[in-house]
């Protein structure tokens, strides 16, 4: 995990004092992924028996989420941030954060609770707010930017499974899945993310 402390305080020393590499100058969507690091670091971190670093690199992250999130909200409705039409799929980063961030703190509690739900719910309104303006995502033809659309849907999906997995309402469990699952499905290129995030985020015993 060193190395990924060395990265993020780079890059958040550049958020806050990098001068043109200030966050209020260079936020984006893609800044969701130095965010998403911290809470796979932190799923990876729990996943091997670890206690207190991957409480510490969730609470990093959560705490520059927040910030990402609230600067995005005001910068991208205006003119400074004008992002082509050809790369509007990494939109969809928007559900990833929280998505992980839901698997993460339910490998760190060991069970999906009520902070897991919470960041789960997030991520489920993020992506329908997205899902809703059809027209935001057509109208422009295949790039590689579409890759955006794999790792958020992925992470929904893997998140979708664990939460009807603790639930009792039938209506969560059938529909919540099946639609999740499905949209999942229509991206080729997340059949290899979703393996690695079930195996990640597959209950384990806990030691006796």
């Amino acid at each position: 995990m060193t190395p990924l402390l060395c990265l993020e305080l780079k890059i958040y020393g550049q958020w806050m004092s990098g001068g043109q590499r200030r966050l209020s100058k260079v936020a984006n969507p893609v800044n969701h992924l130095s965010i998403v690091g911290n809470f796979v670091g932190a799923l990876l971190g729990a996943s091997m028996g670890l206690k207190e670093g991957p409480i510490f690199f969730f609470a990093v992250g959560m705490a520059h989420y927040m910030v990402l999130f609230v600067t995005l909200y005001q910068r991208l409705p205006t003119n400074e941030t004008v992002i082509p039409k050809e790369l509007h799929p990494v939109f969809f980063l928007f559900v990833a954060a929280p998505g992980v961030a839901s698997m993460a703190w339910a490998r760190i509690q060991g069970s999906f609770d009520y902070g897991s739900r919470i960041g789960y719910f997030i991520s489920m309104f993020l992506y329908l707010s997205l899902a809703v303006r059809i027209n935001f995502f057509r109208g422009f033809k295949f790039s590689l930017a579409w890759w955006a659309y794999t790792f958020p849907m992925t992470g929904a999906a893997v998140s979708t499974i664990r939460y009807s997995n603790e639930v009792s309402n039938e209506c969560c469990n059938s529909s919540f899945s099946r639609h999740t699952l499905r949209r999942c499905d229509t991206h080729s290129n997340s059949s290899f993310h979703s393996n690695r995030l079930a195996c990640l985020c597959a209950p384990r015993p806990l030691p006796q």
